[in-house]
């Protein structure tokens, strides 16, 4: 009985150092985020994280380690300088892109079907003029050119001679109806250091609303942080990479 107290006692703190912890770093405390990030802490269920927390004998993990894990982008620090946009900007020119393999000449478009990023694993598709689409390698359209082999090309991003610019990613996010929701996946977003460019309600519900955000990153590092950061979010249902 008394073991058990005293767990119930290290889970009671735990929960209350990590909600003061979050509130001090203006970020929102959630079972659903802490739930998600268990695998990455290497945790088998939510109790047992937050009674390691809440042992003052404690030095396996810090409330620092638990923000990160359920908020990626938390760590990165605040960069408010503008980039120049890459992403969906058409008849850009290959030596201005941080692409391997693309040929000397001929425009260069990203595919507005699956908006590729830095860090994604991707692939041209040429046509006759000579232009080339940038697709990820898990772009549905990609099923279109199967019987153009010869118009494939081999690329990969150039992760060493990035120069700081911003590329477009969409997102769908399915978010419940209440009060203030809208204003909390925005600002999730910025705290990424994510830009909004575009926000289309795809579908309006009385108790739900889904949306397609452009966001503007610099990679697929940050992309996938913010998604993480928004998956946290007690008022979001769901947040998945959007491909047309």
């Amino acid at each position: 009985f008394v073991r058990h107290e005293r767990r119930e006692n290290m889970i009671s703190s735990g929960v209350e150092i990590l909600r003061r912890y979050f509130h001090v770093h203006d970020y929102q405390y959630t079972e659903k985020g802490l739930k998600l990030a268990l695998n990455k802490l290497k945790f088998a269920n939510l109790d047992d994280m937050l009674a390691v927390i809440g042992d003052e004998n404690n030095t396996q993990i810090t409330a620092q380690d638990i923000l990160y894990a359920v908020y990626p982008n938390a760590k990165d620090e605040a960069n408010n300088h503008s980039l120049p946009i890459a992403g969906g900007r058409s008849n850009l020119s290959a030596n201005s892109l941080p692409i391997k393999g693309l040929p000397p000449r001929g425009a260069v478009d990203f595919g507005k079907c699956c908006h590729p990023i830095p860090g994604d694993r991707i692939v041209g598709i040429g046509n006759i003029e000579n232009a080339i689409t940038i697709h990820t390698i898990d772009c549905p359209k990609l099923e279109n050119f199967n019987h153009t082999p010869e118009n494939w090309h081999d690329l990969s991003w150039d992760m060493e001679e990035r120069e700081d610019r911003s590329f477009v990613g969409q997102i769908n996010v399915v978010v419940i109806n209440v009060p203030g929701s809208l204003g909390t996946i925005t600002s999730a977003i910025g705290r990424s250091r994510s830009n909004i460019r575009n926000i289309d309600f795809l579908v309006r519900e009385q108790d739900f609303f889904k949306l397609l955000i452009d966001v503007e990153v610099t990679d697929l590092k940050q992309f996938s942080g913010m998604i993480a950061g928004l998956r946290a979010l007690q008022e979001v249902q769901s947040v998945e990479r959007a491909y047309h």
